[in-house]
């Protein structure tokens, strides 16, 4: 063989290699999309289910219905308090 005959299988041989790599690239940039897009939708579900969560959690909140005042008796199980007795404070309902 001579060196032309070389030069041309060397050329055939590089021709293949680039084009099973370009082949390569292509395969691993999909699947890097493909893993990215899995990655986005899994980070969407956890922020629609954080916004559910806080929604929840916003209706289970106890409001006043109106603007009054809330009486703090300090009595203890079974103790009986007489209508006449000022043991209590008072401390604002404020309206949310």
């Amino acid at each position: 063989m001579n060196t032309k005959n070389l030069s041309k299988v060397k050329e055939d041989q590089l021709a293949i290699r680039l084009q099973l790599e370009s082949e390569r690239t292509k395969i691993s940039q999909d699947s890097a999309k493909s893993r990215l897009l899995a990655s986005q939708s899994q980070v969407d579900q956890a922020k629609a289910t954080y916004g559910l969560r806080m929604s929840q959690s916003q209706s289970l909140r106890v409001r006043a219905g109106i603007t009054g005042v809330l009486q703090l008796v300090p009595i203890e199980e079974g103790q009986k308090r007489g209508h006449r007795e000022r043991t209590w404070r008072e401390w604002p309902i404020l309206r949310s």
